[in-house]
């Protein structure tokens, strides 16, 4: 495959507006003292006026077609290095504390990014991406909303979410066949402490198994035993024992979680390594 053509195996939509990479800059806004990591460069739409700000910048890109002409693009820049890897396997350096991430996002990887983004939590100070406008609604969403799941709770817990602009399917090459967005995550400065992080993160994935069912229905009996306890559980912390996952709140199920761990309730994971 030539490097100058879209694969449709990877999702890949090149950034090609200059007004958009502009603005996407602008929010960046890189300096020699930052370190960034450019997810999937693509063919350097963003990296190049980057690499210009003179940030310290490792490029990851996974379509191996895509390394030589970036290389050769970028090869007066002695502050960048373009490096061929799949981002889900990669891992941040450890002589770098505070990361600023970048990324055009392939729409068929962006929950796995995000969650990699969680699990990296303690080194990435801000991350400014381009995903589908579906995901970063999906993202900032609140309970009681259609969009509220797992991923908007767990990215929630940990950084502050702005959906910053809208970008048209005009502005790639090929052109996707939805609207994007562009979303800033920032970490947060004093993020909550979750006491059992591996019993919080079942409670939540099991609760929202079937989004249509009651919650009791949903963690019994994978997770919990008896329902019975779990109704008076509920009843006792101030939820109606028919509530849905998508009403509860992120305080809520980390309250849900401390009292289900604390009465050994909680089945299968009992013991397990946490998170």
């Amino acid at each position: 495959m030539s490097a100058s053509r879209a694969s449709k195996r990877f999702g890949q939509h090149f950034l090609t507006s200059s007004p958009t990479i502009t603005r996407i800059i602008e929010l960046i806004a890189p300096h020699p003292d930052q370190t960034i990591i450019e997810i999937g460069p693509g063919r350097g739409a963003l990296t190049v006026p980057l690499a210009q700000s003179g940030a310290d910048l490792l490029a990851i890109e996974f379509d191996r077609d895509l390394i030589e002409p970036l290389q050769k693009k970028l090869s007066d820049y002695a502050n960048i290095r373009v490096v061929q890897s799949d981002i889900l396997e990669y891992t941040p350096p450890e002589s770098v504390e505070t990361i600023t991430l970048v990324g055009n996002l392939p729409y068929n990887i962006t929950s796995p990014v995000i969650e990699w983004v969680v699990a990296h939590r303690d080194r990435i100070h801000r991350a400014v991406f381009m995903v589908q406008q579906e995901m970063a609604q999906r993202l900032a969403s609140e309970p009681n909303s259609k969009d509220w799941a797992p991923i908007a709770l767990f990215t929630q817990l940990h950084f502050q979410i702005h959906n910053r602009f809208a970008v048209k399917p005009e502005a790639f090459t090929p052109p996707p066949k939805v609207t994007s967005s562009v979303i800033e995550l920032t970490r947060h400065a004093n993020p909550v402490k979750v006491a059992h992080p591996r019993a919080f993160e079942c409670v939540v994935r099991a609760a929202f198994a079937h989004r249509r069912k009651q919650l009791i229905n949903n963690l019994v009996p994978e997770i919990v035993e008896l329902p019975e306890a779990l109704r008076s559980l509920l009843r006792e912390i101030g939820l109606d024992e028919t509530v849905r996952a998508e009403q509860m709140s992120t305080e809520h199920f980390l309250d849900l979680t401390e009292h289900l761990v604390a009465r050994t309730m909680l089945k299968d994971i009992q013991g397990q390594q946490e998170m």
